[in-house]
Formats: structure tokens, sequence, C-alpha cells
């Protein structure tokens, strides 16, 4: 091989490394503070397992030269902002840095906005800029749904943002805009008489096991049905797969011979709890839980066990 000929394909070869750089994702997070560090830390693994380069900023903890310096080299700007308040305040304080750099951005908003399509602007900011609307709410629908699956369909995403069509990318695994949970079910109901049949069949109490057997006597000597507790959660808990203390809280009432399950719903349905805890019969609606735990009140996910 001639010098030359070594030359032109040293430069080829060179040409073709640098644009494999120039197609890399470099995804710039701002996320917020009602985003758990268990959502944070597993959002960092994907991106780790599947090779995207993530940089993730506080809103409240960092600067706007920090974010000014972080988008220069980004592809993409990530907003991860679950309730409108944190949305507003996100935006009007860094609305300006981020619409003048002209870095392409998606706004992940709250999770009954992001279910039903609708495309909030948040201060100076639109929902999305500079990318696909439709690829824009794939990426959304993946990252407020959550879960494993939606994760990795995630950072699948941002990962072949430059050459992945709309249409070539999954449907994201669906979660229920209102939904009743327990561990041992085999997915999260939507339904309220379906959920609260599936806790009349629970297995827990079917096991040969002292601790099952003593429940049953006891609850024929009282000729009674066992009480039962409802607790009401955020679906943060769900799309942070954040449901080990839940799933412990719901165990450890079952073997106190209680019947648990969990449910979540829209903050601005005022008759949820209602709704989570009664089923329509031909005399009426009956209530079908004796007590109610509120766990849904505390919105910083970092205080929700203190």
């Amino acid at each position: 091989m001639s010098v030359f000929k070594a030359v032109v394909f040293g430069l080829l070869a060179l040409c073709n490394c640098m644009a494999a750089v120039a197609q890399t994702s470099n995804i710039v997070l701002l996320t917020t503070y009602v985003v758990s560090p268990a959502r944070l830390a597993k959002l960092q693994a994907a991106a780790l397992q599947a090779g995207v380069a993530m940089q993730t900023l506080s809103a409240e903890q960092d600067t706007l030269d920090g974010l000014q310096t972080a988008l220069r080299s980004a592809s993409l700007l990530v907003l991860d902002t679950p309730h409108p308040s944190v949305a507003q305040t996100a935006a009007a304080r860094f609305g300006g840095v981020i619409n003048q750099s002209g870095k392409p951005y998606v706004v992940v908003g709250e999770f009954a906005a992001v279910a039903k399509n609708e495309r909030l602007a948040a201060g100076p900011l639109k929902t999305d800029s500079g990318v696909a609307p439709d690829w824009a709410q794939r990426l959304r629908e993946y990252w407020r749904f959550g879960g494993a699956q939606n994760m990795r369909l995630a950072m699948q995403a941002l990962k072949n943002a430059a050459t992945q069509p709309t249409d070539a990318m999954p449907p994201a695994v669906q979660l229920p805009l209102q939904g009743f949970y327990n561990p041992t079910w085999p997915q999260i109901e939507n339904n309220a008489a379906a959920a609260l049949k599936n806790l009349e069949n629970s297995t827990f109490y079917q096991l040969n096991t002292p601790l099952a057997q003593s429940i049953r006597v006891q609850t024929a000597i009282n000729t009674e049905a066992p009480k039962t507790v409802a607790i009401a959660v955020n679906n943060a808990v769900f799309t942070s797969n954040d449901t080990p203390w839940l799933d412990a809280m719901i165990t450890a009432l079952e073997r106190r011979g209680l019947r648990a399950y969990a449910f979540y719903g829209p903050r601005q349905q005022k008759d949820l709890f209602h709704q989570a805890t009664h089923i329509s019969t031909a005399t009426g609606q009956q209530r079908r839980a004796d007590v109610i735990i509120n766990s849904a009140l505390v919105f910083n996910p970092t205080e929700r066990k203190a």
C-alpha cells in the first residue's frame, strides 16, 4: 500500500471516529427535589448500563453558570418535574439560560399530564423544543410511567435519538391513572371492585403455616371477615420502583390478621379516598376498608420515611 493510500485511509478512519463521537448522546438531566434519591440512583445506573453519558444537575442546588456550562456539550436536556409547582419554579429560574443555549430539551411533567398527552408549557419553556413532538411524548411516557422496562426504553431512546424514528419506538408500559396495589397481585389493578376481590381471595390466609392457621381459627371464632387497611400513596412510589417499604408494611399488616392494599390516583380527584375504599352494589355504595393510612401527604421523598 502506498503512503498516499495509507494517509487517505487514516484520515477516513479519523473522520469516522469523529462522526461516532459527534453522534454520542450527551444528556443533561435537570432534576428537582421531588424526585426521590432512589429513583435518581436507578436512572443513573440505567444510563450507565445503556452507555448514555448523563450529567445530573439539581434545580435547587446548582447554579445558572453550572447549567450553562453543562449545556455547551449537551445534545439534549431533560427536565424532570413531577409536580406543576416545581416545573414553574425550575422554568422561571433556568428558562432564560435554556432558551439562550438553543439546545433541544424535553420537559417531563406530572404523571396525569403525561398520561393524557397534555402539552403544558412551564414559564418561558415549551413542553419540548428541537425534537419531534411524538418522540418527546414517547420519552415522557417512558420517563414518567417508570418501572425497570420503561427505564431501559428511555435510555435506549436517548442513545438513539438521532437515528430512531418515533414509529420504531416500543410503547411504554402503562401505569393506570388510578391504581390499587398489593405485592402478591400480578399487576396494579385500575378497578376498585377487581382489586378488592383480589384482596378477598388473598393466598396469605390459605397458607399452611401456624400463623395463617391461627388467623383462620380466630376469624372463625369472631365470625367476622378480617379487617381491611387501605394505604394511600403517591404514584411516585411505583414510577420510582420504591415499593420495598410499602411491601413490608402490607406484609406486616397481613401477618397480624389484616387485609391490606395500597392505592393512588389524581390529586385533583376530590372523592379519591371514597372511590378507592368503596364498591358499587345493587343496594348502593358499600365501604370495604376499615382504616385508611395516608402516606401521600409528604411531597419531599427524602422525608417520606422520617
